[in-house]
C-alpha cells in the first residue's frame, strides 16, 4: 500500500498508519492545541502538511526552553519539513475557530 492509499484511509480523530519508510499521523482540528506527535528517538525527519481550513502554528516544546514556546506558521495547504534530528514532542494549534480537513505528519523512520 502507497503513502497516498494510506492518507486517502483516514477517517475522524488522530490516526497513525505506517508506511515502508515513514509513519504517517493526522488529527482534526480542535478548538485547543493538542499533541500532534509524541517524542521518539527513531524519527529521521518529519514533514507536516495542513490540509485544513485554518492556519496552524507548530510548536517544538522540547528543542526551545523558553515561555511561552513560540510557534512555526503554516498557512493553509503548506507544507513544512522539521530539520533533520529533531526527536522530541511536536504540538499543533489552530490560529482561529477550527475549521475543516486535516493536519497530516510524515514521520520518516530510515
Amino acid at each position: 500500500m502507497s503513502v497516498s492509499d494510506n492518507v486517502s484511509n483516514f477517517m475522524g480523530g488522530i490516526e497513525t498508519k505506517s508506511c515502508t519508510a515513514c509513519k504517517i499521523t493526522s488529527i482534526t482540528p480542535i478548538a485547543t492545541f493538542a499533541i500532534l506527535l509524541n517524542s521518539s528517538q527513531d524519527r529521521k525527519g518529519l514533514t507536516i502538511h495542513n490540509q485544513t481550513t485554518q492556519n496552524i502554528d507548530i510548536a517544538l516544546p522540547s528543542a526551545i526552553k523558553t515561555d511561552p514556546t513560540p510557534y512555526i506558521r503554516i498557512k493553509t495547504m503548506e507544507t513544512m519539513s522539521l530539520p533533520v534530528g529533531y526527536t522530541g514532542q511536536v504540538d499543533v494549534k489552530w490560529t482561529g475557530t477550527a475549521g475543516t480537513g486535516k493536519v497530516y505528519a510524515y514521520e520518516f523512520t530510515l
